[in-house]
């Protein structure tokens, strides 16, 4: 996927779209991959991943998708929406299909390094998936199993390398349709769209929010594939008609009594 970001500036037309393809810089320099007038040079580092780009600011300001991120921090841009800082903007447009970049290396180049997935594995892009949206692992996604848990330690399924996250924080567990994230006694708790889960299981909708050890998550559910139409049965061989039997010729009428008559004169004479 490739993303383009689009560029606004106040009292300045809108610059035209720019693919983020690898890390880039935006700011006051011409230096700066995407020039915004203003702003100090190199204002915001753009790091583009699967899921969008990740943006770390270099000075306070900053906002990105509504959620101020201070100097420093990251916090992913997903498509739809817009990183300001001092009066500029960009807006991140629905990503584009790059050719010749294989899906694989794509993904390690968000999450390279950063995260371990556990017995799932590789990309989540195809199943439910937590889409890490700040800190340290912003842009990168959790694939979701059955039962797995999520924590600082080596010992959890979903590792997230945050300081403030206990070594075993919150299970999440998916029973066909249904998915729940569930506290297991963490330090710093855990909340949902902003809302603490105190006791027992959660229940989870695409879209939710989690906040644990001071990261932000949000749950995706990528839409099913439809099923492929049925095959229709091949229609059954035709039976072979079977060939009427050849009739036979009509005998004239008076062949036919002279016969008759012979027979009957046949017969008598065997009978005297």
């Amino acid at each position: 996927m490739r993303h383009r970001l689009h560029a606004r500036v106040p009292g300045l037309d809108d610059a035209p779209g720019i693919v983020v393809a690898a890390a880039m810089t935006a700011g006051g320099s011409q230096a700066d991959g995407i020039v915004l007038a203003g702003l100090p040079p190199a204002a915001l580092r753009l790091l583009p991943c699967e899921a969008g780009v990740v943006v770390e600011p270099a000075v306070a300001g900053a906002r990105v998708g509504g959620h101020p991120v201070p100097p420093g921090a990251r916090r992913l841009l997903r498509p739809g929406e817009r990183a300001t800082l001092l009066g500029a903007e960009l807006a991140l447009g629905t990503p584009e299909p790059g050719p010749g970049t294989p899906a694989d290396h794509r993904t390690r180049t968000c999450a390279a390094g950063i995260l371990r997935a556990g017995a799932a594995g590789g990309p989540a892009a195809a199943g439910p998936h937590l889409l890490v949206l700040d800190g340290a692992s912003a842009g990168a996604r959790l694939p979701l199993g059955p039962d797995q848990t999520i924590g600082r330690s080596r010992r959890a399924d979903l590792r997230l390398p945050e300081a403030q996250a206990s070594r075993l924080h919150a299970r999440v567990r998916v029973r066909g349709g249904a998915i729940t994230v569930e506290d297991l006694g963490a330090k710093n708790g855990l909340r949902v769209n902003g809302v603490a889960v105190e006791r027992g299981p959660r229940a989870l909708a695409p879209g939710d929010e989690l906040e644990l050890g001071g990261c932000a998550l949000a749950l995706v559910v990528p839409p099913a594939a439809p099923e492929p139409p049925a095959r229709a049965a091949p229609p059954a061989p035709a039976r072979p008609r079977a060939r009427p039997l050849p009739r036979l010729p009509r005998l004239p009428r008076r062949l036919a009594a002279v016969l008759l008559a012979l027979s009957a004169l046949a017969l008598a004479a065997a009978g005297s």
